[in-house]
């Protein structure tokens, strides 16, 4: 169903070949990649769950094709110190939020920063956080948690010079 245009439901459609459909008729919900549909210009993510009137009794799956530009609203606002943001990438690198839309709408794929790429490979030690280069090339604290379930990371980066300005005036004082 969608809350902007008339849904027709589809008789012939046959979606048990699908991942989303496995995942859900096995009494799991599934949360699928990031998608950028054809019609449309915001990315989209796949969420199927089991219809279940008791637990373990799974009699059919739900699905939604869900628009994932709610998160950017979120993501705009989170402020670390002064000029630090978040932003919100997926399992594969791609970029879902950022408070730059331009570059969620140009599908960047940020699998290539090394802060990104850190969070693949689980023996680089990417628990904590570090200094890297942001996209504009400054260097900047970040920090990530991941979100269970979605499979995405919240990144956050804030410039290592207003990261480091307390101690800075702490040893100047001193």
């Amino acid at each position: 169903l969608s809350r902007i245009g008339r849904s027709v439901p589809d008789a012939e459609a046959d979606h048990t070949s699908t991942p989303y459909f496995g995942v859900a008729r096995a009494g799991q919900t599934y949360f699928g990649p990031v998608i950028f549909p054809a019609d449309a210009l915001e990315p989209r993510i796949v969420i199927a769950v089991p219809i279940e009137p008791f637990p373990g009794e799974v009699i059919g799956v739900l699905t939604a094709e869900v628009n994932v530009r709610y998160v950017w609203d979120v993501v705009q606002e989170i402020r670390v110190g002064e000029s630090g943001y978040a932003y919100v990438v997926s399992r594969t690198g791609m970029l879902v939020a950022h408070p730059d839309l331009h570059l969620v709408l140009q599908r960047k794929d940020l699998s290539e920063l090394p802060q990104v790429a850190a969070l693949r490979d689980p023996g680089a030690g990417a628990g904590g956080p570090g200094v890297y280069e942001n996209l504009s090339g400054r260097r900047v604290l970040v920090s990530h948690v991941q979100i269970p379930g979605v499979d995405w990371t919240v990144m956050v980066e804030r410039p290592l010079t207003e990261a480091y300005e307390p101690v800075r005036t702490s040893l100047t004082r001193t």
